[in-house]
């Protein structure tokens, strides 16, 4: 009788168990999540991978992620690697999407290349050198995203940063924040 007893409250106590639910978005609508490579920036010399995380106010908080890479000629930025932490505000009804304005801080590692000439005797030398340093930078940027039903997400941003170290790379103190940028919201 004991064994009855016992198997009818096992029974009753695990009908009464539920698993986590899982919820189903509405077909159309996609989560809060987006990841993007930036196209413009990989075709002239910078790796760029982007994530954001969408908020309820119609805003996004994310981080993108460049590594430098080919020739040192070509590579625009003379970048090595860089964090780029951002906030974005949408300027639309529709959820993260439309104009938006942006405001990022800049953490890179960049290899700067110096030219340095001099006589001995009556000889000319010239040589290349390269130094790698450290900088932060300020930067803002406008745009605008548009998103499908389908999840894909392509975005334009446009701008201009500043870098707040006295090392900044020779290029100068200024940078380009541009993005052509295609991905994937879920």
């Amino acid at each position: 009788m004991k064994t009855i007893v016992t198997l009818l409250i096992l029974t009753l106590l695990w009908s009464s168990v539920s698993a986590q639910e899982t919820v189903k978005l509405p077909k159309g609508e996609f989560g809060d999540n987006e990841i993007r490579i930036n196209m413009l920036n990989s075709l002239i010399g910078s790796l760029e991978f982007q994530y954001e995380r969408l908020l309820p106010d119609n805003s996004g908080i994310g981080v993108n992620i460049g590594v430098g890479y080919g020739d040192d000629a070509v590579n625009a930025y003379n970048t090595i690697v860089n964090l780029t932490p951002a906030y974005r505000v949408y300027f639309s009804k529709k959820k993260a999407a439309g104009f938006f304005i942006e405001g990022s801080t800049r953490f890179s590692y960049d290899r700067n290349y110096f030219y340095n000439d001099y006589f001995v005797g009556n000889n000319y030398y010239y040589s290349w050198d390269t130094e790698e340093r450290f900088n932060v930078g300020l930067g803002l940027g406008i745009g605008a995203k548009m998103t499908t039903k389908g999840g894909l997400v392509g975005s334009v941003k446009g701008g201009i940063g500043r870098f707040l170290t006295t090392t900044y790379p020779m290029d100068g103190p200024i940078y380009p924040n541009i993005e052509i940028a295609i991905g994937k919201r879920f």
